[in-house]
C-alpha cells in the first residue's frame, strides 16, 4: 500500500507538471511537493521493508508474534470505530448551520471558536460540528485529575489507594461516576449555546424542543463515555494506555 501511494503521488504529481507547464510557475508548487511527498513514501517504504534496518528486523518480530498481532488489529480496529463516532451527528441540528457559525468565530474576534480549537487540541474532541463524540475523553481524564488531588487530601481516598487493586477498582467506580457528572454539565452548557443562538443552528421544526436538548445531552454524554469503555477494552486486550 505504501509503495502504491508513493508511485501514485509521484506519477500523477508529474502528469500535473507536465499539464501545467514551467511557464507558470507558481502553479508548480503543488504538484512538485506531491512528489517530494510520494518519493518521501518510497524512502520510508525501502527503509522499513527491504534495507536491513532495525525497523524492518521490529516489523518481522511483531508479524512473527500471532498474539501481538491479534493486539495490533484489536487497537486499530477500535481506533477506527473512535474515527466513525466523529461522523455521526447531534440529533436536530442542522450541520452545515453549526459550521458557517463555527467558521465566523473562528477569526481574530471569535473568541468562542478559538476555544473550540483549543478544546479539540487538547481533548481528542470535535464541538466545531457537534457530533456525538464532540467531548472526547477529556471529561474522563479531568475526572482522574481530580481524584488523585483528592487522595492527598481526603483520607478515605488515601486509604483506598494504599488497599492495592480492590482499592483501585473502588476509586475507578467513584471516576466514572464524576465523568458522567462533569459530561452532563458540559453537555448542558454547549446544548444551550447551539439552541440558544437565535434559533439558527436548530432544523426549523426543532426550535425549542426540549426532546432535542435532552438527546443531545444524552448523545454528548453517552459519547465520552463510550470512548471511556474503548480505552479500557485497548488497555484489557490491545496495545498501550487505551484512554
Amino acid at each position: 500500500i505504501l509503495g502504491l501511494l508513493g508511485l501514485w503521488l509521484i506519477v500523477s504529481g508529474a502528469i500535473d507538471v507536465l499539464r501545467v507547464g514551467f511557464a507558470q510557475a507558481s502553479s508548480l508548487l503543488q504538484p512538485i511537493l506531491q512528489i517530494l511527498g510520494g518519493l518521501v513514501i518510497l524512502a520510508v517504504y525501502w527503509y522499513a521493508l527491504w534495507s536491513d534496518s532495525s525497523i524492518r528486523k521490529s516489523l518481522e518480530n511483531i508479524f512473527a508474534i500471532p498474539e501481538l498481532l491479534r493486539k495490533i488489529a484489536f487497537t486499530i480496529a477500535l481506533l477506527c470505530i473512535y474515527r466513525i463516532g466523529f461522523h455521526v451527528p447531534l440529533p436536530g441540528l442542522d450541520q452545515e448551520q453549526v459550521k458557517s457559525f463555527m467558521a465566523g468565530q473562528s477569526g481574530e474576534k471569535g473568541i468562542f471558536g478559538q476555544a473550540i480549537q483549543l478544546h479539540g487540541m487538547l481533548t481528542g474532541g470535535d464541538l466545531s460540528q457537534a457530533m456525538l463524540f464532540g467531548l472526547g475523553i477529556m471529561p474522563y481524564i479531568s475526572a482522574a485529575i481530580i481524584f488523585q488531588l483528592l487522595a492527598t487530601v481526603v483520607p478515605a481516598l488515601e486509604r483506598l489507594q494504599k488497599e492495592g487493586p480492590a482499592g483501585y477498582k473502588k476509586i475507578q467506580e467513584y471516576t466514572r461516576y464524576a465523568t458522567v457528572l462533569l459530561c452532563v454539565i458540559q453537555a448542558v452548557v454547549w446544548m444551550r449555546i447551539m439552541m440558544g443562538s437565535q434559533g439558527q443552528l436548530v432544523y426549523p421544526e426543532f426550535r425549542g424542543s426540549t426532546v432535542v436538548f435532552l438527546m443531545g445531552v444524552f448523545g454528548l454524554t453517552a459519547g465520552t463515555m463510550f470512548l471511556m469503555w474503548l480505552g479500557e477494552q485497548i488497555d484489557e486486550y490491545g496495545i498501550g494506555n487505551g484512554i
